[in-house]
């Protein structure tokens, strides 16, 4: 079941879907230009059902944007409400800018995390070369927005898969032209501007475990050969056939990580 459904926290009018009246057991963030829709082919698939919920971040999808501060804290204020709410910790799977956010929340609120799963992300800070990228980034969305938003999009994908997710692609520019100008620039410099969990996430007392592409544009191998060096998670995935994009790029590769990081470390209904 996915039922969508509004709910008020930290004062922000946020769209979720969820499977269950009661308490949630699994998180899906989803990433930046993005929304909860992502998730939904992949929850359909997996091996088990779950108590999830899928929220449309802050300014994305459905869900007004938050006000404060242009930093991932900032979200984090939004998401510890509906995680009191809940009344139990949580598997939280985040994707990309979801990966950053529940790190983030691990560092400031870890009574709330049964576990990390990180697709396509990483603990470790922005590179001064990532971080004068996004502010040309917002020069070129101030100029033109669209213009940006396609070669956003675009810059995720591996180069031998474009053509075949034409579609999907499109699809994304489209959703992602609804989000405001100035928030997008909010989360470019919520991003820009975190700080590194790397030390943190090492020192957890929940398990981790990575999902990554081996043509990753966004998170180099040297930046994540570094990262799991030191964070030791309990598994990390590698795959060839994605670059950002895993749910759309290697989904089988996606599902089969999910399912044996549920069958591992979940709870099941």
């Amino acid at each position: 079941m996915w039922r969508a459904e509004k709910k008020q926290w930290a004062g922000v009018e946020t769209n979720i879907y969820r499977n269950t009246d009661g308490p949630f057991d699994y998180l899906f963030l989803h990433g930046f230009l993005e929304n909860a829709q992502m998730w939904k082919p992949v929850l359909s698939s997996l091996n088990s059902e779950i108590n999830f919920c899928a929220p449309d971040l802050p300014g994305h999808g459905k869900s007004k944007m938050i006000d404060g501060d242009s930093e991932i804290s900032t979200l984090v204020e939004w998401l510890v409400p509906m995680l009191e709410e809940n009344g139990r910790p949580v598997f939280i799977f985040g994707h990309s800018l979801g990966g950053y956010l529940a790190l983030e929340l691990a560092q400031k609120f870890p009574e709330y995390v049964g576990g990390l799963f990180l697709a396509h992300s990483t603990a470790t800070a922005d590179s001064e070369v990532r971080k004068e990228s996004r502010e040309q980034g917002k020069r070129v969305l101030e100029m033109d927005k669209e213009r940006y938003l396609k070669t956003a999009i675009d810059s995720l994908f591996i180069d031998s898969l474009k053509d075949v997710l034409e579609d999907e692609m499109g699809l994304m520019v489209s959703d992602a032209l609804e989000m405001e100008e100035a928030n997008v620039a909010w989360y470019l410099d919520a991003m820009k501007t975190r700080n590194s969990n790397v030390q943190s996430v090492a020192d957890r007392l929940f398990p981790l475990i990575y999902f990554s592409g081996e043509n990753d544009p966004i998170l180099p191998t040297s930046v994540y050969r570094e990262e799991v060096a030191i964070t030791q998670p309990e598994k990390s995935f590698r795959t060839a056939s994605a670059g950002h994009m895993s749910h759309l790029e290697a989904p089988h590769e996606l599902v089969s990580a999910i399912n044996w990081t549920i069958a591992n470390f979940g709870r099941h209904n």
